[in-house]
């Protein structure tokens, strides 16, 4: 039997105290679908370090900032959907991976955010209107 479609939503605040609750949310979704248990701590950890980078980055660390996070899941791809109406607007083309050895050679403890998050998945899309809207796709193998 096929795992039905599955399609969720949740709504938080820009507050790094519900990282833990968008963590429940997509491992809830992902045992629902049909990705393999060995992709779920990719895909948790790429929409977790997306939503730190909303908060720190486009809300500025203020918890008043709503962002949206919705999971349409199928027998093909699981998708997330992450918008937010923060300030900062980027080119997501134009950050450049890192070397990952030089990274923790030189002791840096951040900017390994999209780094991670385009290991982790097969499809990064960002696009800014009136909304920033960043889309992440694991496909189903």
């Amino acid at each position: 039997m096929m795992p039905e479609v599955v399609q969720r939503h949740l709504q938080i605040k820009s507050d790094v105290r519900n990282l833990k609750i968008v963590r429940e949310f997509v491992a809830k979704a992902v045992a629902d679908s049909a990705l393999k248990n060995s992709e779920a701590n990719k895909v948790i950890l790429a929409v977790d370090e997306s939503v730190a980078n909303i908060v720190r980055h486009a809300y500025k660390n203020r918890e008043n900032g709503r962002i949206d996070i919705e999971i349409l899941a199928d027998e093909e791809k699981f998708q997330v959907i992450i918008s937010d109406r923060g300030e900062q607007k980027f080119k997501l083309e134009e950050i450049k991976d890192i070397n990952i050895q030089d990274h923790v050679r030189l002791g840096k403890r951040s900017g390994m955010g999209i780094f991670l998050t385009r290991k982790a998945m097969d499809e990064v899309v960002y696009k800014a209107d009136h909304v920033n809207t960043l889309t992440l796709v694991k496909y189903i193998h």
